[in-house]
């Protein structure tokens, strides 16, 4: 069985992977302008270019992935042993832990904005930094037993 604090910790090191890989993009780019050779595999640049684009939402799906699974292994072993949709578990999280709607709505955000990265026919959202949403998803977190 996990604690609160393993899952938060696991967010947080989500989003410390993010900074070292957005450092180390920045110096691939560089490196691949002074050198286009070091793609030997697939030497075309833009693709690295891409990836550093697509960096923030790459691990905001992964930063969300484990969100989820705690938020799932907190139900399971608090709750009760069903799966509902993310949706309806955040709702009955948040009911049954009477977290404040704000903090509920603020995770809701990062649910929603996740889903318009993985899914084309998904609710509208505004984008969020990779740093917020791990505020609002531990801050949700906060909220749950220490232990569980």
């Amino acid at each position: 069985m996990r604690c609160r604090l393993d899952w938060t910790d696991a967010i947080l090191d989500v989003q410390r992977e993010y900074v070292a890989m957005e450092l180390g993009s920045e110096y691939l780019r560089i490196a691949v302008k002074e050198d286009p050779t070091i793609l030997w595999r697939d030497p075309r640049a833009e693709l690295v270019d891409k990836a550093s684009d697509n960096l923030q939402e790459t691990y905001l799906v992964r930063l969300y992935a484990v969100f989820e699974n705690g938020l799932r292994n907190f139900w399971i072993n608090s709750i009760r042993g069903t799966e509902p949709p993310m949706r309806q578990l955040l709702d009955a999280v948040s009911s049954r832990r009477k977290i404040p709607f704000h903090l509920s709505e603020n995770a809701h955000s990062v649910r929603i904005f996740r889903n318009a990265i993985v899914h084309e026919n998904s609710e509208k959202s505004e984008v969020i930094d990779i740093r917020e949403a791990r505020s609002h998803l531990c801050t949700f977190f906060a909220r749950l037993p220490s232990n569980w």
